[in-house]
């Protein structure tokens, strides 16, 4: 089984990092964008970057979009929901709640174009409840 963990480089490093290993303990196949090892600069930088990205969620079983989020986060979710619909994959996309923010996640659940896509069981809040649904 693969993951492919879409969250913020910077803001989320170490809670990224943290379950980057804790599912290559469970002998998870894992994919983190920040392993491209690539600050990208120029279009044609930023566009070899997104396209590993995009054939990367093409071949993952488990979409793990750590929240909060960004723009290139969101994006990645467009295009995992993209996947998930058009193919009828059997991908799964969680959603890890990083900070807990009980406000910003009802906002999230309003949102029409991304809620109604992640697996309203699978909002998770810790490694160890991510471990356990899994």
């Amino acid at each position: 089984m693969k993951f492919y963990i879409a969250s913020k480089y910077n803001e989320n490093q170490v809670i990224n990092k943290e379950i980057y290993i804790a599912l290559k303990d469970m002998g998870y196949e894992v994919f983190l964008p920040k392993s491209i090892n690539k600050e990208p600069k120029t279009d044609n930088e930023m566009r070899e970057v997104a396209e590993i990205c995009y054939d990367e969620i093409d071949n993952t079983d488990i979409f793990l979009a750590v929240f909060p989020f960004g723009w290139s986060v969101s994006a990645e979710i467009g295009y995992a929901i993209k996947i998930k619909r058009e193919k009828d994959k059997k991908m799964r996309i969680i959603l890890f709640d990083n900070n807990s923010d009980k406000k910003n996640m009802e906002k999230l659940r309003q949102e029409a174009m991304i809620s109604p896509y992640f697996e309203p069981d699978l909002i998770v809040s810790s490694i160890e409840e991510l471990m356990d649904v899994l």
